[in-house]
């Protein structure tokens, strides 16, 4: 049996340890030949949740008063949009240097379910991401993607297990 990697899925959230997959998916794509897909998830405004409200920060989302307006709200939103496309530009960078052929794509949305849509629609062969490995109310609140998109892919995916340090 020949397993032949068309299509790889890379989910990143800003985050140095979602970076750490990049590597990973850079080595399977060089030996491959695959196309790149780097992917960014950000929340729309209705899911905007103070990070000092969880307790754990430098999760990644900005602390927003509940009490903005709608074009506050969109404001921040092309925040986050502007930012995820600087961290995906970033990120592509060195790979594009490398002669691979990489996309960046930026969805709004829960991040599983925009990584599971995305991999489906696109005919993902593979997704390579890591695992922050939160636990107690950072998990609860913002559950596990990666055990959400292991549980759910259409795909084989290698999950590069990332631990503080």
């Amino acid at each position: 049996m020949t397993i032949s990697y068309q299509r790889i899925l890379v989910p990143l959230d800003g985050s140095e340890f979602a970076a750490r997959a990049l590597p990973h998916a850079e080595t399977l794509t060089t030996l491959t030949g695959a196309h790149l897909a780097l992917l960014q998830v950000v929340p729309s405004a209705g899911m905007l949740i103070s990070e000092t409200a969880v307790g754990t920060p430098g999760l990644g989302l900005p602390t927003v008063d509940p009490f903005l307006s709608a074009a506050q709200y969109e404001a921040v939103e092309e925040t986050l949009v502007n930012d995820a496309k600087t961290v995906l530009d970033e990120a592509a960078a060195p790979l594009l240097a490398n002669a691979l052929q990489v996309e960046t794509v930026i969805l709004k949305g829960a991040p599983a379910d925009a990584i599971l849509t995305y991999a489906k629609e696109e005919k993902i062969d593979l997704i390579v991401m890591s695992t922050h490995g939160r636990s107690g109310l950072a998990r609860m609140v913002y559950g596990s993607v990666a055990e959400n998109v292991l549980r759910h892919a259409p795909c084989p995916i290698l999950l590069v297990r990332v631990t503080g340090e």
